[in-house]
């Protein structure tokens, strides 16, 4: 079970996504903080912040037909989504990740899988 909420991604962003799919990425940002940090040496709230913004790195980077818009103009549809905060996010993840290599990087490959790291 992972240390963050919904709740606490949705203090970062704010995504069109549902608790369950939300829990989802969470639980994918849970793997990829086990396989690269030693969470035993961690405390519990290094381990919620690593989570949350992980999780809230790999929602914005969600193809923009799944990603919630922060503004939307109307008259010629152009809507601008909240990656800008990529970097931001990824910058303070850098200062709660021991190993330094979960921020580097978020890709998503033709099968929606996520690799982080460098």
């Amino acid at each position: 079970m992972t240390e963050a909420t919904p709740s606490d991604v949705r203090s970062l962003i704010d995504p069109s996504l549902s608790d369950d799919d939300i829990q989802t990425y969470l639980d994918r940002a849970q793997e990829d903080n086990q396989r690269v940090n030693d969470v035993d040496a961690m405390d519990q709230t290094q381990i919620r912040r690593v989570e949350e913004l992980l999780a809230s790195i790999k929602i914005l980077s969600l193809p923009t037909s799944e990603r919630s818009a922060s503004d939307k103009q109307v008259g010629n549809a152009r809507k601008t989504y909240e990656r800008g905060r990529i970097e931001q996010l990824r910058a303070d993840l850098s200062k709660w990740d021991p190993s330094g290599q979960l921020g580097s990087s978020v890709v998503w490959d033709s099968d929606r899988n996520v690799t982080t790291g460098s």
